[in-house]
């Protein structure tokens, strides 16, 4: 009699899914999914992923993932036998790493080159740049775009991925003083003023020029006036007097952002004294003009101050000379120094058709004048009949001077424009003390009876 064998039944080992590990992916990028399983059957699995957003397929094992944001997926495994599992993966996604480099510092109408730089991107798509404000730009959807700035500002750039994600940052451009100015050249206007000229630099930031002189004590500067970018770069100090001293200027730059620039170097102008030697010999001292290289001192000499022709020139390192030529009478001296470089004074820009006007600038602003000197104060003649009268030593004089005549008189000290500055009274001899006047010529004027005796004095 056969036995009949009982039946086993063996239940089929569960189905285990691994969708992999989570994974950080960067803005931009795509990375691959990869599912495993331990079913070892004979068939086809089916996959499903969900959501499908993001997936190039969400029904295989191993699609390609590019996300916009963070998400999780949840794949789900079917067997043939109809046996499903499933499991999650989450994808972070990590923004762009945005660096829109140091703050800088610019001047005012200055340009600077902006740079965006990405540390963590390893796409191949071209990714989108968007740099807020635009103003100042040369282009605001470039990676390094050229920037012009007037004012302090802050500009963002906001870069943005073919997946749509974005990230931004920030950098500052800070306004600095500009770089001090050079002065041209100083000299004299046609109303015997001193004249101060320069060179405009071709700029958008430029607001002004601001002009300084050197007060009564050395080396210190007080601003008397300003000249706008959008006028001629030539200011005169109708408060100079060239007959009487030299004055030495400084100049700076004051920008659209209300930035001054250092006080440029200085420059001074010339001032020419006379004083009569032995015969029909006149004797030139002067002052040297002070802020560019001169070579040679141009010697003009006339009758009268409107028709001064040259005579001679001396090398920069004299600073007298003697006539020994002179014609009778009045007689007229006045300096010139050249500048060595091009004096192009303008209302817009440094350099416009200078070709054009070369002739024009070269006699009217590359030369330098100094007041004109003479041996006539106020249409009186020094009078020569009192010359062995009144002696006057030293002359040219420092500080202090002694005054010689055979007798008794009051006298007065006037400066060119007839103001009297010093007074006292003579008995044969007295030393005069005039430390505190400026350097230039001056007139002694004597009493004599019911007349005047005068003889100009020279202060250094």
């Amino acid at each position: 009699m056969d036995v009949q064998q009982p039946v086993i039944s063996i239940a089929p080992t569960p189905l285990i899914v691994n969708a992999g590990e989570d994974q950080t992916v960067t803005g931009g990028t795509s990375t691959q999914l990869n599912c495993s399983t331990n079913y070892i059957g004979n068939g086809i699995l089916k996959y499903i992923w969900t959501p499908s957003t993001g997936l190039n397929n969400n029904s295989i094992a191993n699609p390609t993932a590019t996300v916009t944001n963070d998400i999780t997926y949840t794949l789900t495994v079917t067997t043939p036998c109809g046996q499903t599992a499933s499991d999650d993966i989450k994808l972070s996604l990590a923004q762009l790493s945005v660096d829109a480099g140091a703050d800088k510092t610019v001047i005012c109408g200055g340009t600077t080159q902006l740079s965006c730089t990405i540390s963590n991107y390893v796409g191949t798509n071209a990714l989108k740049y968007k740099w807020t404000p635009s103003t100042g730009l040369n282009n605001d959807s470039i990676a390094s775009p050229t920037a012009t700035v007037l004012h302090n500002t802050s500009y963002t750039v906001t870069v943005t991925a073919l997946n749509g994600s974005t990230s931004s940052d920030s950098v500052k451009l800070i306004i600095t003083p500009m770089d001090k100015p050079e002065i041209g050249i100083v000299g004299l206007s046609n109303l015997n003023k001193n004249r101060i000229a320069w060179n405009k630099a071709s700029s958008k930031g430029i607001a002004a020029y601001n002009i300084y002189k050197e007060t009564n004590v050395t080396d210190v500067y007080e601003k008397i006036g300003s000249v706008a970018y959008d006028s001629l770069s030539v200011f005169t100090d109708n408060q100079s007097a060239a007959n009487v001293k030299s004055n030495k200027y400084k100049m700076s730059i004051l920008d659209k952002s209300d930035l001054e620039s250092p006080l440029s170097n200085p420059h001074k102008t010339m001032h020419l004294s006379i004083n009569k030697g032995q015969n029909n010999i006149w004797n030139l001292i002067w002052e040297s003009y002070e802020g560019f290289s001169v070579s040679t001192y141009n010697i003009y000499r006339g009758t009268n101050p409107t028709n001064l022709n040259f005579i001679d020139a001396t090398s920069a390192s004299s600073s007298q000379y003697s006539d020994i030529s002179v014609p009778n009478g009045d007689v007229y001296y006045q300096l010139e120094v050249i500048s060595p470089t091009l004096i192009s004074p303008s209302k817009v820009s440094a350099v416009s058709k200078i070709q054009q006007t070369e002739n024009f600038i070269q006699t009217t602003y590359n030369s330098s004048r100094s007041n004109i000197a003479t041996n006539v104060v106020d249409g009186i003649n020094e009078l020569n009949a009192g010359e062995n009268d009144i002696k006057i030593y030293p002359n040219p004089i420092k500080n202090e001077f002694r005054i010689d005549f055979a007798g008794c008189s009051t006298f007065e000290i006037l400066n060119l424009t007839g103001q009297v500055v010093y007074s006292g009274d003579l008995n044969k001899s007295t030393i005069v003390d005039i430390s505190n006047l400026s350097a230039g010529n001056y007139l002694i004027k004597l009493k004599v009876g019911n007349s005047y005796l005068y003889k100009r004095i020279i202060k250094e």
